[in-house]
């Protein structure tokens, strides 16, 4: 019988990563348009969910996050317009280099050049590093690239410009279920089964993404998650989802190291014992109890929702929807 070494028997592994919160300090969307000067209620309520990540928030609070999280796509297609509503009345129109020289002035989170570092020279990994995210695209991309991710390796929601590169909207907006359209094109490009997949993510806009690569058998890393996701997130220690307290992504290494370490169909119980071990850290800092049965937020299969999930994302754009109609009428 033909004896296969260790090292060839371990499979290819790829990441994948959200922005904002993650690898990125500033929510991208944010950030750009307070340059601008251009500051709204939306914007507004995205920076007090940043400020706000890892410490325990009011009830109101916690309303308004799950509203701006749920409605996040279609917000950002009505901030856009207003914004470039209001520019365009100041007589100025934004030009796509704007977007991405906003890029130079955005910085990364603590930890995120040593872990991209270290995954791109993992024999494992290599150039299968990828950033998921519903950020404007030609930023995300710049900023990849001051971590050496290729722009192909790089999903966001797409900025749409006239001939001349004049800012006219953006395309469909990289959030929510849509990221799994772009997992979808990261798996044909990759060829690596979701089994062997490490994602990463920190807010609502990560769901259905994170609890699907879970369900398949990979690794989903919650890295400082949001109020949101920790006041319905349950963990069982079997369970291949790992939350994350720390002020540093070189934190998530040694995941990664454990989770190389295991095969397809084997476990190695360093995995296990990392997961546990992040996990009761977890509970103390956000109160995320033990449970013996699987969450509803984690009953995600095939790319699909669940109802009350869809339900509630309908319901969330019908308030919005509103919302935008009332203050049209009131202008």
């Amino acid at each position: 019988m033909k004896n296969k070494g260790v090292p060839n028997a371990r499979p290819p592994l790829a990441v994948v990563s959200d922005w904002d919160g993650v690898l990125g300090q500033e929510d991208i969307g944010a950030a750009f348009w307070e340059t601008r000067k251009l500051e709204t209620e939306y914007w507004t309520l995205a920076k007090r969910v940043q400020e706000n990540r890892g410490r325990p928030s009011s009830q109101v609070d916690a309303d308004l996050q799950s509203h701006f999280s749920a409605a996040h796509g279609l917000s950002l297609k009505i901030m856009m317009e207003k914004h470039l509503a209001q520019l365009h009345a100041t007589g100025h129109r934004l030009h796509i280099s704007e977007l991405e020289a906003a890029a130079d002035g955005m910085t990364l989170s603590p930890g995120a050049k040593a872990l991209v570092d270290f995954l791109k020279q993992h024999p494992q990994i290599r150039n299968r590093v990828y950033v998921n995210s519903s950020a404007y695209e030609p930023i995300l991309r710049k900023l990849a690239g001051r971590l050496g991710i290729p722009a192909e390796n790089v999903f966001g929601t797409p900025v749409l410009s006239d001939a001349a590169g004049f800012v006219t909207g953006i395309g469909k907006v990289n959030g929510g279920i849509n990221k799994m359209d772009a997992l979808a094109k990261i798996v044909r490009h990759s060829r690596v089964p979701r089994r062997n997949w490490i994602v990463l993510g920190d807010s609502k806009g990560d769901l259905p993404l994170l609890p699907h690569v879970a369900g398949k058998r990979g690794l989903a890393i919650w890295f400082n998650p949001t109020d949101a996701i920790t006041a319905d997130l349950h963990v069982r220690p079997s369970d291949r989802t790992v939350v994350v307290s720390s002020s540093n992504l070189k934190s998530v290494i040694s995941l990664v190291r454990a989770a190389a370490q295991s095969g397809p169909s084997n476990r190695a119980q360093t995995l296990s014992d990392a997961i546990r071990g992040y996990n009761r850290y977890a509970r103390r800092v956000f109160g995320i109890k033990p449970e013996t049965h699987r969450p509803r937020m984690y009953r995600v299969a095939n790319q699909e929702l669940t109802p009350a999930q869809r339900r509630h994302i309908r319901q969330s754009r019908e308030k919005l929807r509103k919302t935008a109609a009332m203050h049209s009428r009131m202008q």
